[in-house]
């Protein structure tokens, strides 16, 4: 979980670019001395430092800490609900999970299906501070109300009524408002209403995707629909799981593809299949990959070492060790001869050789910097975002970043670099955590 004193990963979410008050109404948590306090984008200090710890406004108000407490301020740095918890997460919908020290030791140190703080036991709150629930759950990290009790999980709703109670070993959310749950290692679905929708009799339930689970039973693989009906007969070794209404499965030792009404579309014969294109599978013969389309005629004949994955126009390739880039003609546009190459946004070509990194464009292949030591897309502290939008190239120890056209964003002079979201990165020196925007351009410096 993350817990106030962590600065760096509790920052922001964006909203509409077009309020004029924009600056004022993002607030950004900074370090000032030894105290936490709050500044806008225009880098005015908003709220003075006073706190041990501070995160991200969300729903209007921030988690802060106090004396290794937590509680939540408002804008205007007004405690509005007081720091009397021992851990706290951030306001969404409404509602923040809040955690306060297990003395029934519920649950051993080890229990794998939970944060980090088996010490805790959590409730919720509404803005006000009032309780939803009262803490005595253990919920489950994905914010699924699944609670613990006896070591046994059940289900509860945010009105705090019973759902299910805790009878089963397990209970995990898949998708199409149903939960799998597992007794006696065996496994069934239920809906959020606690409706039985299939008893206890797989081996294993996988994700829905396309409106259809995987399910196992007997050691075969076939697949149900949200009301529980079979609609694929349980008779594959495997399946790779639907994926734009098609799915690559192994009948009897060989791969095929099938539809969703269980027919094949491309015929079992294959040692391993992936669809991997809305009109591309990628496939295995003799132990080498190349590409089919939908009708199995091959488009990329299978001579490299790995799968074949087309992102948009263009796959990376490894070819008698080393790796490159070809077209769907299956003509290179760069020749395999790297021990790593990878394409960035469609626009950069990411190169390495003999441990080092050149960062080329996809078009004319200038380079656009060379000699890096190491390159990696630049992590999002905000759950939602995974889009990952900027490269973070190390030189010598230091660290930079570019954006998907090549251009330098902030020099290869800092320890790390944090994409926080929308417009907004964090760069940390030895000293200091600097903000700045997505054009480079500094907003505020933080002591660390």
């Amino acid at each position: 979980m993350k817990t106030a004193t962590s600065l760096i990963i509790a920052l922001l979410v964006f909203s509409s670019c077009g309020n004029k008050n924009y600056n004022d109404a993002v607030l950004l948590p900074v370090k000032l001395g030894k105290k936490i306090g709050y500044i806008n984008l225009s880098g005015k200090v908003v709220i003075p430092p006073q706190f041990d710890g501070g995160e991200l406004f969300y729903d209007g108000l921030a988690v802060v800490e106090q004396n290794n407490k937590y509680g939540y301020i408002d804008k205007t740095g007004r405690l509005i609900i007081p720091a009397i918890f021992d851990a706290a997460v951030h306001f969404e919908k409404g509602f923040a999970r809040i955690g306060i020290k297990d003395t029934t030791k519920n649950s051993p140190e080890d229990w794998p299906y939970f944060n980090s703080r088996p010490d805790l036991i959590w409730g919720l709150i509404n803005i006000t501070g009032e309780y939803i629930l009262k803490p005595k759950y253990k919920f489950n990290d994905n914010g699924i109300l699944t609670f613990i009790e006896n070591h046994l999980m059940g289900l509860i709703n945010i009105d705090g009524k019973i759902i299910i109670p805790a009878t089963y070993d397990n209970i995990s959310f898949i998708g199409n408002g149903l939960y799998s749950v597992l007794k006696n290692d065996r496994l069934g679905l239920i809906d959020t209403l606690g409706n039985t929708i299939t008893p206890l009799t797989y081996e294993e339930i996988d994700y829905f995707n396309d409106d259809l689970a995987a399910v196992k039973i007997n050691g075969k693989w076939g697949f149900i629909d949200k009301t529980g009906k079979m609609v694929i007969n349980p008779i594959y070794r495997e399946t790779h799981g639907f994926y734009l209404n098609h799915t690559a499965v192994n009948y009897n030792g060989k791969w095929g593809l099938i539809g969703k009404n269980g027919s094949f579309v491309i015929k079992p014969k294959y040692n391993d299949l992936f669809l991997c294109h809305d009109t591309l599978c990628t496939f295995k013969q003799n132990n080498h990959w190349g590409c089919i389309d939908l009708i199995g005629n091959i488009i990329i004949k299978p001579i490299y070492d790995d799968l074949v994955v087309f992102n948009g126009e263009l796959a990376t390739v490894s070819y008698k060790g080393l790796q490159g880039i070809i077209n769907k003609s299956d003509s290179f546009i760069v020749a395999p001869k790297y021990e790593n190459a990878w394409i960035f946004y469609d626009s950069l070509l990411c190169l390495c050789d003999n441990n080092k990194w050149t960062i080329k464009d996809i078009n004319n292949q200038s380079i656009f910097v060379d000699s890096l030591d190491f390159i990696i897309s630049v992590p999002s502290f905000t759950p939602t975002d995974t889009t990952h939008k900027y490269l973070c190239l190390r030189k010598n120890g230091k660290k930079g970043l570019m954006n998907p056209a090549g251009h330098l964003i902030l020099p290869i002079e800092f320890d790390n670099i944090y994409h926080i979201k929308g417009n907004i990165l964090a760069a940390h020196t030895k000293t200091n955590i600097i903000y700045y925007d997505n054009l480079g351009k500094k907003i505020f410096t933080s002591d660390r």
